[in-house]
């Protein structure tokens, strides 16, 4: 078995656009919300607040009222390290070879589903949260809440992959990059 050394991807300085701005603001603003939130609610708590659920979404453990800073502390590390990861998008894995000609378009679509993950996890810990602080009362019942996370993290993975299939070729500019 031989290994063949891939050619080193391009090192491509991604200009932001008017809607990356946005979905950096969007994150950022719901993950100070959440913290917040947080802030506010851990007042009011119980002594003793649920700390797992089942995957039907019931409570199964209960630990004290502290550990709700976890859910923020945890939301905040993944917003930086995506964050930074942000920053190196030569390195990410594509489901296409990255060539000079489509660097920029897959670079670009891989950093814009990064934002919108980053959206993703900040309002799934900040939905887990709400869920948390407020055990007796829900949107939609907790047999959903499992699968409502799950479309919220692979959805923008999902969009990437199709979408880098899509303009694998290509390195077009799209109105909305």
């Amino acid at each position: 078995m031989s290994y063949k050394t891939p050619e080193p991807r391009p090192k491509i300085k991604i200009k932001l656009t008017h809607w990356d701005y946005i979905l950096e603001a969007t994150s950022l603003w719901l993950w100070v919300a959440t913290l917040l939130y947080t802030w506010i609610s851990y007042q009011n708590l119980p002594e003793s607040i649920p700390s797992h659920y089942n995957i039907k979404g019931e409570v199964d453990d209960y630990g004290n009222k502290a550990i709700i800073f976890v859910l923020p502390a945890i939301s905040m590390v993944l917003f930086v390290l995506l964050t930074v990861l942000g920053f190196f998008p030569h390195i990410f894995n594509y489901p296409v070879s990255i060539t000079q000609a489509n660097a920029l378009r897959q670079y670009s679509l891989a950093t814009k589903a990064l934002r919108v993950l980053k959206i993703s996890l900040t309002a799934t810990f900040a939905l887990i949260l709400w869920k948390v602080a407020n055990p007796g009362t829900s949107f939609f019942p907790p047999i959903l809440v499992a699968p409502i996370i799950l479309a919220l993290v692979l959805t923008p993975v999902v969009v990437l992959i199709r979408l880098s299939f899509k303009y694998k070729w290509v390195n077009v500019e799209m109105c909305w990059c």
